[in-house]
């Protein structure tokens, strides 16, 4: 048997957790399947946490060379801030000059996920609303932003828009479509 809690779209990330947290103190098998960031419990129980790789970040670097190292905790920072388990992303979204660099080959390996890259042209043709409002006017995306839409099968509903410091700037954008499970 296995216990079924239903957790609504609308449910804060503080209850997603308390629900994971007590899930997996009790003695009922239980799944979650999130792309949260979950805490880390001493004991997990009969508890499993699937995570899907249904997010695309976009990487642009805005200060020429940037450390890998660097760069690869800083996104990492600034998903967990955000919310979003690392492990949660598919792809790392980039333009084609970008996708040799140390620091985007480090990222993705960190994180284990694939490196898309696209061209220059193609990304400055992407337009996204960038302010949160019920008719907003589709503008010219930034490279990471724009990388992300493209690699997120086109959705343009930005989960995250942040500048890591130190020229990191990240886009993180879930991908169209969801979850079958099946019975």
């Amino acid at each position: 048997n296995i216990k079924q809690i239903r957790i609504k779209n609308n449910s804060t990330t503080n209850e997603i957790k308390q629900a994971y947290k007590s899930a997996c103190e009790s003695d009922e098998y239980t799944v979650f399947i999130t792309c949260t960031k979950l805490p880390d419990v001493p004991n997990k129980g009969k508890c499993l946490k699937l995570i899907p790789r249904h997010i695309a970040v976009g990487v642009e670097f805005t200060a020429g060379r940037v450390d890998p190292d660097y760069a690869s905790k800083t996104v990492q920072d600034v998903l967990i801030r955000h919310e979003i388990d690392p492990l949660a992303v598919s792809t790392v979204a980039v333009s084609t000059m970008a996708k040799e660099s140390d620091a985007v080959m480090k990222i993705a390996s960190d994180i284990g996920s694939y490196v898309t890259s696209y061209d220059l042209r193609l990304l400055n043709a992407v337009k996204v609303p960038l302010k949160p409002t019920y008719s907003p006017n589709r503008q010219t995306a930034d490279l990471c932003t724009a990388a992300a839409c493209l690699a997120a099968d086109n959705n343009i509903t930005t989960m995250v828009r942040r500048s890591g410091g130190n020229g990191v700037t990240i886009s993180a954008i879930m991908k169209r479509g969801g979850i079958d499970l099946t019975k």
